[in-house]
This record gives structure tokens, C-alpha cells and sequence, in this order.
């Protein structure tokens, strides 16, 4: 009897460890999952997207950005960026623009200039499980598709997000 309570116990215990291996790979794979589309068009616009806010930022409006997403998006918020010259990185700014929650199949418009240097805003969003996308307002050298340029990190309610999931 106390060999089969001690197996259970045992058995019991590794499922619960590769629950959890489980769930921090879960965790580890969603910030590679990409639902956001961000599509540039200069001084057109297709007209296959559902465009609910429009917003114009900075001068010189000659792109227009569409901004939608596979999943709802809790807000997005646009800042002017700062640069720090002793940390050699960009910092967020005053708050310009913030627009509220964005279902899915939705999408916004943003009217603006794109630099080729040194960008002048920058967007951010939080996703439907909390994970926190910026993505500066500046085009992409490298291959011109400004999705590969967001970043997506965690904040303390993703992780409890995805654990109870």
C-alpha cells in the first residue's frame, strides 16, 4: 500500500513540474507570435481595411500607416520620441495620441512623415494577453516591412496570463 501511495505521489509530481515546463514555454513562444499588420502606403491608400480612427501626427503627412491586428488590441498610445545621448537609445515622449481598445479585423490610420534616420515618434500597444509592442514611426532600411521592426516584451499580467491559462 505505501509503494502505490508513494508512485502516485511521485507521478504526481512530475506532471506538475512538465505542466509547468509547459507553461513557460507557452510563455517563451508567444512573444514570437506576430498578429499585428502594419502597412505603409504613400499618398494612396487600398481600401480593403476597416478604418475606424484616422490621426494625424507631425507635419508633412505623406504616409499613411495602417495599423490592424489578428487579435484585440486593450490601446495604443503614440509618443514623441526622446533620444538619450548617454544611453545611445530612444525614449518615449509626451503622449500625442492614445486611442482605446481595437477589435480584431480593426484597424487605425496614422498620417505622417516617415524619416529614414532618426525617428520622431514611436507607437505602443498592449495586446489581448498584455504583452506590450512598441515600434518607432521610421522606415526600415533593411527591407521596407515595419513588422519585423516591433518588439514585444512581457509585463507581470502577461505572465500571470498565460500561467492561468
Amino acid at each position: 500500500m505505501q509503494t502505490i501511495g508513494n508512485i502516485s505521489s511521485f507521478v504526481t509530481l512530475i506532471s506538475f513540474i512538465i505542466y509547468f515546463i509547459g507553461k513557460f514555454i507557452r510563455i517563451k513562444m508567444s512573444k514570437k507570435l506576430r498578429y499585428e499588420s502594419i502597412a505603409v502606403y504613400y499618398n494612396t491608400c487600398e481600401n480593403n481595411f476597416k478604418i475606424v480612427d484616422e490621426y494625424y501626427i507631425g507635419s508633412g503627412n505623406s504616409e499613411k500607416i495602417i495599423v490592424s491586428s489578428e487579435v484585440p488590441l486593450n490601446w495604443i498610445k503614440i509618443y514623441e520620441c526622446e533620444y538619450d545621448y548617454k544611453k545611445n537609445k530612444f525614449n518615449k515622449g509626451k503622449l500625442i495620441e492614445r486611442h482605446g481598445f481595437l477589435r480584431a479585423g480593426n484597424a487605425i490610420q496614422i498620417n505622417t512623415y516617415l524619416p529614414c534616420g532618426m525617428p520622431a515618434h514611436m507607437l505602443e500597444f498592449e495586446r489581448y494577453d498584455y504583452l506590450i509592442g512598441t515600434f518607432h514611426l521610421a522606415e526600415n532600411g533593411k527591407n521596407g516591412i515595419l513588422e519585423e521592426c516591433v518588439k514585444l516584451s512581457h509585463t507581470l499580467r502577461s505572465y500571470l496570463y498565460y500561467i492561468f491559462e
